[in-house]
């Protein structure tokens, strides 16, 4: 049984797919909290941050309350907000996913399961664009 918990948890580790190209940008990527608009972990669960900006989405002042948000210095913070700039349909973004997507800076994305990856946040911008954001608040 012991065997079976390690490997398990061996397989659900974080994993570089995508390698930064300087320490710089792996030691960038440690000082924010993971990305994701899917289901992560061994639960398949939803992050907090994602189910918290559902339930911004959802108050009349969402949108000021998002480009507040995407002014903050953390990559997590803008991220988040340009999801949330979406969810309301903000004329607001498309010009903050144009200027974001520029962005090479690292980040961790959980792009769904047990993998937790290092891209960059041009990548992230381009799948939060394509993405079809499921509400993790509704089961």
């Amino acid at each position: 049984m012991p065997i079976l918990i390690i490997l398990f948890s061996f397989s659900c580790s974080s994993h570089n797919k995508s390698k930064p190209t300087t320490t710089e940008n792996i030691e960038e990527s440690r000082k924010y909290r993971i990305v994701s608009f899917s289901r992560i972990g061994i639960a398949g669960t939803y992050t907090d941050d994602y189910k918290t900006v559902w339930k911004i989405a959802a108050e009349d002042d969402a949108e000021i309350r998002f480009m507040q948000m995407i002014e903050n210095p953390g990559w997590d913070s803008k991220l988040y907000a340009l999801i949330g700039l979406k969810l309301v349909a903000s004329d607001q973004y498309e010009v903050y996913r144009n200027e974001l997507g520029k962005k090479d800076t690292y980040i961790l994305y959980g792009g769904g399961g047990c993998i937790i990856q290092t891209l960059p946040v041009s990548a992230v911008v381009e799948f939060i664009n394509e993405a079809r954001l499921p509400n993790p608040n509704l089961r």
